[in-house]
């Protein structure tokens, strides 16, 4: 048992060190030896955030490469991914802004993930119908629209 535990003690060191390593050479973070700066910071969030979760019985926080997505336009915080998708919503047409503005509202005050991505799935299915746009809905769409539906209704 304790074997395993040490394993995953060092995959998360080093996978930690390796990813805040090229986010940081990546986002021009570093010192004159290519070091990221204030790497223990990374390492006491990272560390916290696994106690916190392990205590809260959820997934542990990781650091991931697709930060560089963000890094590569410009982006310094976490909140590059949110300004980013919002941007992509195309708000002159109602029947993609009201369901994206659902499912990003929904998702923090229902606590799921999965309950806001329902609504949004639900709301673009009736608000196509509703503006006369049913033939632009594929019938995956239609069958996930249906099975949130009926999620809602009896469970």
């Amino acid at each position: 048992m304790a074997v395993c535990v040490f394993v995953f003690i060092f995959m998360s060191i080093f996978n930690n060190i390796g990813t805040v390593t090229g986010l940081s050479i990546k986002a021009g973070l570093t010192d004159e030896n290519n070091e990221a700066k204030d790497m223990n910071k990374s390492f006491l969030v990272d560390s916290l955030g696994t106690i916190v979760a392990g205590c809260l019985g959820t997934s542990v926080v990781g650091t991931t490469l697709k930060t560089s997505a963000g890094i590569e336009e410009g982006g310094r915080t976490g909140l590059m991914a949110v300004t980013s998708a919002v941007k992509a919503i195309d708000f002159d047409n109602i029947t993609e802004a009201i369901p994206a503005f659902l499912t990003f509202i929904i998702i923090p005050l229902t606590y799921s993930i999965a309950d806001g991505i329902m609504i949004g799935i639900l709301s673009y299915v009736v608000l196509n119908i509703i503006t006369g746009k049913f033939k632009q809905i594929s019938l995956p769409m239609y069958a996930m629209g249906i099975l949130s539906l009926v999620k809602m209704l009896f469970l």
